[in-house]
């Protein structure tokens, strides 16, 4: 599955569960960024606001990760700006973004907001 697919199935899930959890940033990190051809993971961090943010998403996102080999996690907005992990990854925000297209080479971390 190419990068661009993988970007537009998570986003899809990410519109769907803002219903629940409007205030969720979602980011892709690891090698499903870096053009490894065939990561046997995607790697996504979900950064939330409260602890029942994330076990909201949790639950929203179990049938979903039935389909793709997703490696999840969960950071409190206080925790990731303590660790600056969205930083240190160089992890790409891909919900919610200022634009809807996926960009183009989408494994350079300066096409999405951070």
């Amino acid at each position: 599955m190419e990068v661009e697919e993988i970007i537009l199935k998570l986003r899809h899930e990410a519109q769907t569960l803002a219903a629940h959890v409007p205030s969720a940033r979602w980011y892709l990190f690891g090698s499903v960024i870096r053009g490894i051809r065939a990561p046997t993971d995607i790697d996504l961090l979900i950064v939330y606001k409260r602890d029942s943010d994330a076990r909201e998403l949790r639950q929203g996102l179990e049938p979903f990760s039935q389909s793709l080999p997703l490696h999840l996690l969960f950071l409190r907005r206080d925790e990731e700006s303590e660790l600056h992990f969205v930083e240190e990854q160089q992890a790409i925000r891909i919900f919610p973004t200022k634009r809807s297209a996926v960009p183009s080479g989408s494994n350079d971390s300066t096409t999405e907001s951070r």
